[in-house]
């Protein structure tokens, strides 16, 4: 994964970043919105994770987006504007509007938490939660990263099996070959045993570490009493502060734009939109910008180290 300017500010202006940028992605449910949305997410997964976001999006997201977009006006026969009838059902434009922008929306927003998942590790969470909330930000840090941890054992216990059941050639055994349905249920429950106990003395592990290295006792250092719960490099620095205040400007202005109904937007009965006006092109803008926000600190880096080669 390639570290970007963004991910050098301070974890709180991340974590504030993503909750913005997550939150207006449902809440804002428009067209032009959720495309921008979808869009700067996507570009901002790329940039950090290559191929892999690309072939993430491709493979996986795309799917999900275009079943929602199918499964919407099977299921949905609101509005006035039928396009075909199947049997008794209905196909509306307003059922084909609405799926559409329900999967910009959904795609959006897992693209978000992609990208979230890349930029916000655990060692960054607990920077944020850690004094405040320790207890629960210690476990759902730990729940975060389980997943992929256990994710990874289990494509290794998947391996350690095939390699025990093949010959020196290469071949399967007919013995350990298990085709029928019995046999795939019976492969699954060994498979399922083994991860279980690998995350058992895996948590107690966990524990022990943590318990001598004395996370939660509390100490005494003169007149203050504190709880020793972990460690923070980072600090607050003045460009932080620049970023919170613009991420702060941005967010009030886009929940303007929503609460005076300029990003209004609406597919049932019939497909209704705020006028295209100029207040309606400057929220599009704003909202652009909250979105490639990370894209443009990117590109400001990428111009400075330009105009420094150019100095020297």
């Amino acid at each position: 994964m390639k570290r970007d300017l963004f991910m050098t500010y301070h974890p709180a202006v991340n974590f504030a970043f993503f909750g913005a940028v997550i939150i207006f992605a449902v809440v804002v449910f428009h067209p032009v919105c959720s495309l921008i949305s979808l869009t700067g997410a996507l570009s901002y997964a790329v940039s950090l994770n290559g191929k892999k976001a690309l072939k993430f999006f491709c493979k996986v997201l795309l799917l999900i987006m275009t079943l929602i977009f199918i499964m919407n006006p099977l299921f949905v026969h609101k509005g006035v504007s039928v396009l075909m009838m199947i049997g008794d059902t209905q196909i509306t434009k307003e059922a084909f509007a609405y799926g559409a922008c329900s999967a910009l929306m959904t795609g959006s927003v897992i693209m978000w938490f992609y990208c979230y998942g890349l930029v916000m590790t655990s060692d960054r969470f607990m920077a944020v939660f850690g004094r405040h909330a320790p207890a629960t930000s210690l476990v759902f840090s730990m729940v975060l990263r389980f997943i992929p941890r256990l994710t990874v054992q289990a494509h290794r216990t998947r391996e350690a099996q095939w390699g025990f059941f093949t010959e020196g050639n290469g071949n399967m055994t007919g013995d350990h070959i298990k085709t029928s349905l019995g046999g795939r249920i019976h492969q699954g429950i060994e498979h399922t045993s083994i991860l279980t106990t690998w995350a058992l003395e895996n948590s107690i592990e966990t524990a022990d570490s943590m318990r001598s290295r004395g996370y939660g006792i509390s100490t005494q250092r003169g007149m203050k009493r504190s709880i020793r719960t972990n460690y923070s490099g980072y600090k607050i620095h003045s460009k932080d502060s620049l970023l919170l205040c613009v991420l702060a400007l941005i967010s009030t202005a886009v929940i303007w734009a929503k609460a005076s109904g300029t990003l209004y937007f609406t597919a049932y009965p019939v497909i209704m939109s705020a006028k295209l006006t100029g207040r309606l092109a400057a929220a599009v803008v704003i909202y652009t910008i909250l979105c490639c926000l990370p894209a443009m600190l990117a590109a400001q880096e990428t111009l400075m180290w330009k105009i420094y080669d150019k100095r020297s």
